[in-house]
């Protein structure tokens, strides 16, 4: 998931899939746009990222998230890292500068 202003100034959310297959290739697929614009909250984008990860039976099958350095994703204490981490056991966190 990232986040990108409009034209209109609404912040989007965009979630992209990247995934490996059985072969082993690695494959990356946009999944579509939300409207974040009303609420930039860390709970509303908990929220967001489970609803993807229950679509597509994610769970038990996240093994690492990357943030580009925003507080309100990436604390290890406190932020989506931790929250996605207490549900996704396996996960690994991965901080890109």
């Amino acid at each position: 998931m990232d986040e990108a202003t409009d034209i209109a100034m609404k912040s989007q959310l965009f979630v992209t899939l990247r995934y490996a297959t059985k072969a082993g290739n690695i494959k990356e697929r946009f999944l579509g746009f939300s409207d974040g614009s009303d609420d930039r909250t860390e709970n509303s984008l908990v929220h967001h990222v489970f609803d993807v990860l229950f679509k597509f039976n994610g769970k038990d099958k996240l093994v690492s998230q990357t943030y580009g350095g925003a507080a309100v994703m990436s604390g290890e204490h406190s932020g989506l890292q931790r929250r996605v981490r207490e549900k996704c056991l396996l996960v690994m966190h991965i901080e890109l500068y």
